[in-house]
């Protein structure tokens, strides 16, 4: 038994670099967005005003991790008011959780995915 494992071992080449882990890190989530023409709010957890995270495109941003493309004006219990930069455009949006908010018409919806914001 011992023998036909090591067979497999050998056989079976190795991962370059680190295997994929179980959960993303910052640049796997970065990596695995893109971005669609829509801001999605995945989620969010707060506690008080110097105290909440928000996920917004796969992005955690905290009062003190900040990114960017987005400029928080305000969170709440019920929601998040943001500045989002993309190239040379800017808008200023609110959303609460899973919703999204679709650029080229611009409007809020419901859902966090292209197929569940068309319904």
């Amino acid at each position: 038994m011992i023998v036909l494992l090591l067979l497999l071992l050998w056989a079976i080449p190795a991962h370059a670099g680190n295997p994929p882990s179980l959960f993303l890190t910052p640049q796997e989530s970065a990596a695995q967005n893109t971005w669609q023409g829509m801001t999605t709010l995945d989620s969010l957890v707060y506690y008080g005003q110097d105290q909440w995270q928000v996920r917004l495109n796969g992005r955690v941003l905290t009062p003190a991790a900040r990114d960017p493309e987005f400029d928080i004006i305000d969170v709440t219990a019920d929601g998040a008011r943001f500045v989002q930069h993309i190239g040379d455009k800017e808008r200023t949006i609110t959303l609460a959780p899973h919703q999204s908010y679709l650029w080229n018409e611009d409007k809020v919806v419901e859902g966090t995915t292209p197929s569940s914001a068309a319904k």
